[in-house]
């Protein structure tokens, strides 16, 4: 089974994607999302099952400049997967409102992959997909241009 864990504290968004997800998964794809409000409860969560997450797609959660709790959950997850092989690292994708700010505020985090609020949805599936391996299937025909700007 793989795991998707979801870290936004606007909880429209976060339900909305959950529901997104969700839907989009072919039943054969076992995959759990687990949903967090905070990043108290994703660095919680990360300890738990950091050895069964697959994916962790996190708002950047940066305010005014500052590093915020998406960079610090990006980093316990690189410190803790420091020995672990590329390919069985942990993937990550940030959603933020300010994606120059993030890369500014975080420029050794070139490699991630970060998302402009509001973004595509059939992006953030392609996105998705294409980090979890592909266990999306027909994107195309199922989501509709549309943007999801909540937040």
């Amino acid at each position: 089974m793989s795991k998707i864990m979801l870290v936004e504290d606007e909880a429209d968004l976060n339900n909305c994607i959950v529901q997104l997800l969700t839907r989009h998964m072919p039943q054969s794809a076992a995959t759990e999302i687990i949903s967090c409000g905070s990043f108290v409860c994703a660095a919680e969560k990360w300890k738990e099952e950091k050895d069964t997450i697959n994916l962790v797609i996190t708002d950047s959660g940066h305010v005014n400049g500052g590093v915020g709790g998406g960079a610090k959950l990006i980093k316990q997850i690189w410190k803790d997967e420091e020995n672990i092989a590329v390919p069985d690292k942990t993937k990550v994708i940030v959603i933020t409102g300010d994606k120059d700010g993030f890369r500014k505020i975080n420029p050794d985090m070139d490699s991630v992959l970060v998302l402009a609020k509001p973004f595509n949805v059939k992006d953030f599936l392609a996105t998705v997909k294409n980090e979890m391996g592909g266990f999306f299937t027909k994107i195309e025909r199922r989501v509709p241009q549309q943007n999801l700007a909540l937040g």
